[in-house]
């Protein structure tokens, strides 16, 4: 292979590229993740087709797994195939009213959101504000981290919210 052969070079990042998602396809999936914090990319709606992009078929983040600005209507099954994730999970903004995260089982902490979090789950309500009382309209009611048995640090989430179960031992 010479370097100075454009076409030929080309050609061979094209089939690595293919042989790279192949390889992820067959083994579960490994996706980089998200560092955007709370960061709006774009529309709602690109928002959520970049989320599905990343993690589409994942089971190891190896950054951070970051599920934000979800809308009610929006499908999140696609974050069921997530097993581990390396760095921080944050669960922010969304009006979705499941996350459904039922095979995550590890977040290993070594980012951690604003160095304190492994586990942050924040602001995932729409209010109704033409209503005198600002009533909560939609918005997080159930994550499901049934399967989650390992953070190396703190958890924070809204209280009031919504509720949360572990899974207890027998």
């Amino acid at each position: 292979l010479r370097h100075s052969d454009p076409l030929q070079l080309t050609s061979l990042l094209i089939q690595s590229q293919r042989e790279y998602e192949h390889q992820c396809e067959a083994n579960g999936g490994v996706c980089q993740g998200m560092s955007n914090q709370l960061t709006l990319l774009g529309t709602r709606e690109n928002h959520y087709d970049n989320m599905v992009r990343m993690y589409s078929n994942c089971s190891v983040v190896m950054e951070n797994l970051e599920v934000t600005y979800a809308l009610e209507h929006q499908d999140l099954s696609f974050l069921q195939s997530i097993q581990e994730v390396s760095g921080y999970v944050l669960i922010a903004m969304n009006e979705a009213a499941t996350v459904p995260l039922v095979n995550l089982r590890l977040i290993r902490g070594q980012n951690l959101y604003e160095g304190q979090f492994a586990l942050l789950v924040m602001s995932n309500y729409n209010r109704n504000l033409s209503s005198a009382t600002l009533n909560y309209t939609s918005g997080l009611r159930q994550l499901q981290l049934s399967s989650l048995t390992g953070m190396n640090t703190n958890i924070c989430h809204q209280p009031g919210m919504f509720t949360y179960r572990t899974k207890t031992k027998p």
